[in-house]
């Protein structure tokens, strides 16, 4: 315990010399905010000419301008997955953001942090754990460290102070708040003598307000030193699964086990880890290693302007004060100048002969009806001295500096509501408002990252709780994945989201949103989402409203079924008539068809009675001479030939008879599939073509079908 107590001194000493001319400036930043824009010795030169040293505070509206664009453009932290399958454990971890930040007003503290910052270039957001509403888990919660309450390493870089080495930082506590702090250590406690004269406070953390302004009350101070160091860890892999585990130990057995198996191996590597220490009235009382569980500093730096490769720390680390001290301290001189010529305008003093007026201070008296009391007979001895003319080029100067102010605090006039120019419309002022934020974005993007920070050691003490208190906070169970060591660093990502009171209306302005897109979403999920008062009452008539839409619906939808109805037994009327239609149209084309055949058997009949007369004719022939006898051959070749054109006719005849047939049939099926049309073009369509069809049967000339 002396140890630390030794090296709590010594890293105190090494840091202060280092930021021992940086804590002087912060504390001109502050007054200059404030107002105190004087020294003392200043003040006291101005009262001695009987002036009063006049004040007029631009840089508070400056400042006042960011704080309040921060305030108004604030984002909540929503944590979203890095693949879809993590989906459900992000959207409950945004919903367990929300009660761990209204529980602390964390927002509220973070754009705090963010004012000091910009005062006085650096605060600290420190995540602790309180068990005073909760001793089991403890609440979490969220507090603002002035600079004035700490120092730290000085060569430290980045906003989570990853690579801080050691940090220390102050509070004046009472017995009963050191007991409620350190539970367990009330005997140790006890044996403490607190602070009772200014004489028992130390050389450290002078620019606190408890150091400079003691009361008197029985205080103790508590003082936490915080040491990042590292220790050999042990890395055990499943080779097989690529799943491992990190251990602090690995005992022989362990050991043994690794070396007889194949499909583990381990390695070794350096941790970080991370000491505290408390020491009060100097003396250690307890040390810890990762306190809540969090294997990083639970502090977030918080800054206006950082440079760390400058080694002047004024300038490495500027508040947005530190740039407007000069012009504001120039234009405060030449008001008090230009009010000084005003009041003299009439004249500037008074010239006089020794011993003549009674009582000097007569002469210094200003306003009306004053009396200056003259020894008799030398009135002509007291003269007033004529007053300089004011030079216009004060004003001129006057607004060069108020200008200067604005500059160097990275503000317009658009930003600041200063625009005097009536003929600009509001387009373009906006556009001058957007052209002026562009100089805001290194100081929002500062505090934006550092919320980032806070909200990730937050979430990483909120793994250390209980399934229960998690569940009691958010209504519904975490999923086991939340618990999982290295889920901050793969499965999720910390983002920012539009700032609303609770997720619910964060979800309810997602909605609308989505709406706008051309997402679909019912009325009652909005109403569901709507943060609005009288929910209930509103869902009841949105309820039977929607019941009687659904009434009218139904009735809508059995008239049309009706309909429907009527058009399906009008569509199977016509269906069975097509039907019915091509049935007769089949029996007359098979009607034909037994006429085709009659014909062919009286074709073969003429045939008969044509070969027949063939062989009455030979007969005949056989009693003629061999001239006749040729003529007769002749006469026969030329029956020969009709013979085999009325052949060829008939086969014609049989192809079109069977073309017919397979028309009728195609003609049939495609009525069968078709949309009925309308009957009576139906109709006139049939007779049409029973009319064609007689025709081509019924007509002698044509012989047959065409």
């Amino acid at each position: 315990m002396d140890n630390v107590v030794q090296s709590w001194n010594e890293r105190y000493v090494e840091a202060y010399a280092v930021w021992s001319q940086w804590y002087p400036q912060r504390e001109l930043d502050v007054r200059n905010y404030l107002g105190d824009q004087w020294s003392a010795d200043e003040r006291q030169a101005y009262y001695a000419q009987n002036r009063h040293a006049l004040v007029v505070n631009q840089i508070k509206p400056v400042i006042d301008m960011q704080v309040g664009y921060q305030m108004k453009h604030r984002h909540v932290s929503i944590v979203s997955p890095t693949e879809p399958k993590d989906q459900e454990v992000a959207d409950k971890i945004t919903k367990l953001i929300y009660p761990m930040m209204n529980l602390s007003d964390g927002y509220r503290v973070i754009s705090d942090c963010h004012k000091g910052a910009l005062i006085s270039a650096l605060n600290l957001c420190c995540v602790y754990k309180s068990y005073a509403g909760d001793p089991a888990d403890g609440d979490i919660l969220l507090q603002r460290l002035a600079y004035t309450s700490f120092i730290m390493d000085p060569y430290w870089t980045r906003l989570d102070l990853s690579d801080c080495r050691y940090l220390m930082r102050r509070e004046y506590l009472s017995l009963q708040e050191c007991f409620a702090l350190l539970p367990g250590h009330t005997k140790e406690l006890e044996e403490l003598t607190p602070l009772s004269s200014a004489s028992d406070f130390d050389d450290k953390f002078t620019f606190m307000v408890q150091a400079r302004r003691p009361n008197g009350e029985n205080l103790f101070i508590y003082d936490e030193y915080w040491e990042r160091l590292s220790s050999n860890c042990y890395r055990v892999v499943d080779m097989t699964t690529g799943q491992f585990w990190n251990m602090k130990k690995l005992n022989a057995e362990t050991r043994a086990f690794i070396k007889s198996s194949q499909n583990f191996e381990y390695t070794s590597f350096m941790k970080a880890e991370i000491h505290k220490h408390v020491i009060i009235n100097g003396k250690c009382i307890k040390s810890e290693i990762n306190p809540d569980g969090l294997d990083e500093y639970p502090f977030t730096a918080v800054v206006a302007y950082f440079q760390p490769e400058s080694d002047d720390y004024n300038l490495r680390l500027q508040s947005a004060v530190t740039q407007m001290i000069g012009p504001q301290k120039e234009a405060n001189i030449l008001r008090n100048q230009i009010m000084d010529i005003n009041a003299t305008k009439l004249h500037s003093g008074w010239m006089i002969e020794e011993d003549t007026v009674k009582d000097l201070q007569q002469l210094f008296v200003s306003g009306q009806g004053k009396i200056i009391e003259i020894k008799k007979g030398r009135m002509g001895a007291v003269q007033p001295l004529a007053a300089a003319a004011l030079d216009p080029g004060f004003m001129e100067l006057k607004n060069s500096f108020d200008k200067d102010i604005m500059m160097t605090g990275n503000v317009s006039d658009e930003l600041m509501a200063m625009d005097s120019n009536a003929n600009d419309t509001g387009i373009s002022v906006m556009l001058r408002q957007g052209a002026g934020l562009i100089r805001q974005q290194e100081i929002q993007d500062n505090i934006r990252t550092s919320q980032k920070f806070i909200t990730r050691k937050m979430l990483k003490m909120a793994q250390k709780w209980s399934p229960l208190k998690i569940k009691r906070l958010i209504s519904e169970d975490m999923p086991p994945a939340f618990f999982d060591e290295d889920l901050m660093k793969y499965d999720i990502t910390i983002e920012e989201g539009m700032l609303t009171s609770t997720q619910k209306q964060l979800y309810f302005n997602q909605l609308v949103t989505l709406q706008q897109l051309g997402v679909p979403v019912s009325p009652s999920e909005f109403v569901q989402a709507a943060p609005i008062q009288g929910k209930a009452e509103y869902l009841a008539s949105i309820e039977l409203q929607q019941k009687q839409q659904s009434e009218q619906q139904q009735q809508q939808m059995q008239l049309e079924m009706q309909k429907l109805d009527m058009q399906s037994k009008l569509f199977e009327s016509q269906t069975l008539n097509n039907i019915a239609s091509a049935r007769e149209r089949n029996t007359r084309a098979m009607a034909n068809v037994g006429l085709e055949t009659e014909r062919e058997s009286q074709a073969i009949e003429n045939r008969a009675d044509a070969d027949y007369r063939k062989t009455q004719s030979i007969k005949e022939l056989q009693g003629i001479d061999l001239d006749n006898l040729r003529k007769g051959i002749d006469m026969l070749m030329i029956l020969q030939s009709q013979t085999e054109a009325q052949k060829q006719m008939q086969r014609s005849e049989n192809i079109s008879l069977e073309q017919s047939k397979e028309q009728i049939s195609e003609i049939e099926r495609q009525q069968l599939q078709r949309q009925p049309q309308d009957q009576s073009q139906d109709q006139s369509q049939d007779q049409s073509q029973d009319q064609s069809q007689s025709q081509q049967f019924q007509d002698p000339s044509m012989g047959g079908m065409t």
